[in-house]
């Protein structure tokens, strides 16, 4: 066996593939950071912020009018009624669930029969923030980048490799790091 060293340098990444990006799919204002520094870990379900949006005021008194119309028609005889209400309760759900709100906050709407002004906001993934563009109390608008969240559960190592060395290196191959700090 022959084996040759390659020594170089090279820089850890974030693996691409493990970034999520979490934006709003409609307007609104932020009421209250929970996630409100870079470097903080987040869990996946866990409350970013809270938002207050008219959009999302109006569609969960729509889903709670539905709903309370609907179990009013439930025992009424009239099945043709009970069916136009349940597609309006699930059309008003399928609203939110379009907009990523969490399910929990349409069951906790139908059981509390209150309707928040300002919503939870979770994360869909876990991982640490990398970078952070919302600041309580600002205005923002659908497809802004709130959060961007990197998992590190695996990095990437970018090393500088001389052309004349490609031809040593292979898809699979056992690699050696160092870092100056660990």
């Amino acid at each position: 066996d022959v084996q040759q060293r390659i020594r170089t340098v090279g820089t850890v990444e974030y693996d691409e593939s493990r970034l999520t990006d979490i934006s709003l799919k409609f307007d609104g204002w932020i009421e209250e950071l929970h996630v409100d520094e870079t470097g903080f870990l987040v869990q996946r379900d866990q409350v970013l912020l809270e938002l207050y949006s008219p959009d999302l005021v109006s569609t969960q008194q729509e889903d709670l009018t539905a709903f309370d119309h609907h179990q009013r028609l439930k025992g009424s005889g009239h099945p043709d009624a009970v069916q136009a209400t349940q597609r309006l309760v699930d059309a008003s759900a399928q609203r939110l669930a379009y907009w990523d709100i969490n399910p929990k906050h349409v069951r906790d709407l139908e059981t509390s029969r209150t309707v928040l002004r300002a919503l939870p906001i979770h994360s869909p993934e876990s991982g640490y923030v990398i970078e952070k563009n919302v600041v309580a109390g600002t205005f923002m608008r659908a497809g802004h980048l709130l959060y961007r969240l990197a998992n590190l559960d695996v990095v990437w190592v970018l090393a500088d490799i001389y052309e004349y060395e490609l031809p040593m290196v292979s898809v699979g191959q056992e690699v050696e790091v160092s870092l100056a700090y660990l």
